[in-house]
């Protein structure tokens, strides 16, 4: 079963060899030589591929005719297809679909939103940004809590309780078969 017939596992989703080449291009062009140094590309395209195996069926295809008009149409204009560019040139014809109209900068602005995220959500780049959110999430939780717990757990109980519209009588009695 291919990952693209209906009532496929989400897991069973993972990009083909020829759309982890152009990732990995596009990984060196969008997050710059960072993610090469730091050994993170592999990382980054599984993140990206996890990222799109949450999305529905038909967004995988898109994003996949997105990859594939951008790789071979870079072969018309530049010589070479995109993953086969230079990272200079792969950098400018990235910028051209970037900066153009239509599908093809919507495919792009969405590429460098999933590679960024990608990138910056790695553990390591994480600490290294001093970026805890989970820590900041406890925080702010907690605050909440001191501030406005009362107000919830009436509120809570208030939610719980039996309708005062519906007779108790009504929701216990039995049903005759």
């Amino acid at each position: 079963m291919s990952a693209e017939e209906p009532g496929t596992v989400l897991a069973d989703f993972r990009f083909s060899r020829g759309a982890r080449r152009v990732l990995r291009a596009l990984a060196l062009v969008i997050c710059s030589d960072e993610v090469e140094k730091r050994g993170l590309t592999e990382a980054v395209l599984d993140e990206v591929e996890r990222m799109v195996r949450a999305t529905p069926t038909v967004m995988r295809v898109a994003l996949r005719l997105g990859m594939w008009a951008f790789e071979w149409s870079a072969l018309f204009v530049c010589g070479l297809p995109f993953s086969r560019l230079s990272p200079e040139r792969g950098s400018v014809w990235f910028r051209r679909w970037f900066t153009g109209h239509g599908l093809g900068q919507k495919f792009a602005y969405g590429m460098k939103g999933l590679m960024a995220f990608a990138f910056f959500e790695h553990p390591s780049l994480r600490g290294e940004l001093h970026y805890h959110p989970d820590e900041w999430i406890a925080q702010v939780a907690k605050k909440r809590l001191e501030r406005w717990g009362a107000e919830v757990r009436a509120h809570d109980a208030l939610v719980r309780a039996p309708d005062p519209l519906v007779p108790a009588q009504s929701l216990t009695r039995k049903v005759e078969s």
